[in-house]
């Protein structure tokens, strides 16, 4: 007789890939959902590059998760045998009030993280692929680089199959209901008996939870690709990762990959959508007003065009992750790594869902993340 735990897991992202990789290894019966392939372009993990930071802008309740975050990737790596994090470095950029800059700087300083203070000179010595305008200031820290988005997501299904986890795609979980102290799940192609459910289906997460009523709201974002005018500048070796705060907006991007070029995207762009009913089309207004901030902030970047891509975004109002168990449901779990800077904590957030499954609370410093804040669910933990 097979007493394992069996929990359901809806939603293959990398937070859950992460989460069924986690609970596998657990010795749990485990059976992933997702509405479409391994390794879709529809939702908010896919392609090959995603920036990881460790001096985190957001909130320094951030830090102490990315810490253990870096061990989980390393670890991932070592078992997988496969490099998934290429450090580049990190260069936050902006006025010196603007909150990306402080941010880092509060959480450089009460975790005492190795960083440097930059000014325009510095980074034009420095990186000669950027400039600044002369009333900027910049943040570095070695720590920062880029996760291969789809190496992460495709190397946590791999080894959570190895350890015997059941992963279903084209197969979109569609509704659950308590039976007994179980859980009936309801997919499009079959009805599922489980102990326990998970649920991670990032922009599509309003639909599983709508009885919680969580203040989500999916917007669409655009990055574009370029092949840099001198790409000896923008090699992961001489540029790093930046984000920054200009007049035209909040901006990220990334150095030269082979095969992508240099990816460049608006952080704070709000066209509000569904995941389905996204706009997935990009015009060419979009794309030139990338190309020429590129070009101001690095000028010998934005030289060929070679494509442009959608990414989702779900964003709680305060732009922070909600992760809880259902206040009606003490056997569903659920976690929106939501606000577009989500995927880096996919390797601890698998940690944080498996403890939440399987002992409804963890040792993880999460009650910042707490639901109940926006008084619709609880937390345990």
């Amino acid at each position: 007789m097979n007493n394992k735990m069996k929990v359901a897991v809806a939603g293959l992202g990398i937070h859950g890939s992460s989460a069924v990789y986690e609970l596998a290894s657990r010795e749990c019966d485990v059976v992933g959902f997702d509405l479409y392939g391994p390794l879709h372009k529809n939702g908010s993990s896919h392609g090959r590059s995603r920036i990881i930071r460790l001096a985190y802008s957001e909130s320094p309740n951030y830090v102490k998760l990315l810490i253990e975050g870096y061990k989980r990737w390393h670890a991932l790596e070592e078992e997988c045998g496969r490099k998934l994090l290429l450090r580049t470095g990190g260069l936050i950029f902006g006025a010196s009030k603007d909150h990306l800059v402080k941010g880092a700087l509060e959480s450089a300083a009460k975790f005492e993280l190795a960083h440097r203070f930059m000014t325009p000179e510095d980074v034009a010595t420095t990186f000669p692929g950027i400039r600044l305008a002369h009333d900027m200031v910049a943040f570095y820290e070695e720590e920062a680089g880029i996760l291969d988005a789809d190496a992460c997501v495709e190397s946590y299904q791999n080894q959570a199959k190895l350890k015997g986890a059941d992963l279903h795609y084209g197969e979109e979980v569609l509704s659950y209901e308590a039976s007994g102290s179980g859980l009936i799940v309801r997919t499009n192609k079959g009805t599922y008996e489980v102990d326990k459910l998970l649920i991670t289906t990032g922009p599509w997460a309003g639909e599983l939870l709508a009885d919680l009523n969580l203040p989500l709201t999916v917007v669409r974002q655009v990055v574009a690709f370029f092949d840099p005018l001198a790409p000896e500048l923008y090699t992961p070796q001489r540029c790093p990762i930046y984000y920054f705060e200009a007049p035209e907006g909040c901006y990220y991007g990334f150095p030269s990959l082979p095969g992508q070029g240099l990816k460049f995207g608006r952080h704070d762009t709000v066209e509000v959508c569904t995941a389905r009913n996204v706009r997935r089309e990009i015009d060419d207004a979009e794309t030139t007003k990338l190309a020429t901030v590129l070009g101001k902030y690095l000028p010998s970047s934005a030289g060929t065009f070679r494509e442009a891509q959608t990414c989702l975004y779900t964003n709680a109002p305060d732009r922070d992750f909600i992760v809880g168990i259902h206040p009606a449901h003490a056997n569903v779990v659920f976690g929106s790594w939501c606000g577009g800077h989500g995927f880096k904590f996919g390797s601890v957030s698998g940690k944080v869902h498996a403890d939440l499954v399987i002992n409804g609370q963890t040792d993880l410093p999460i009650a910042f993340l707490c639901a109940d804040r926006f008084q619709a669910a609880t937390i345990s933990g």
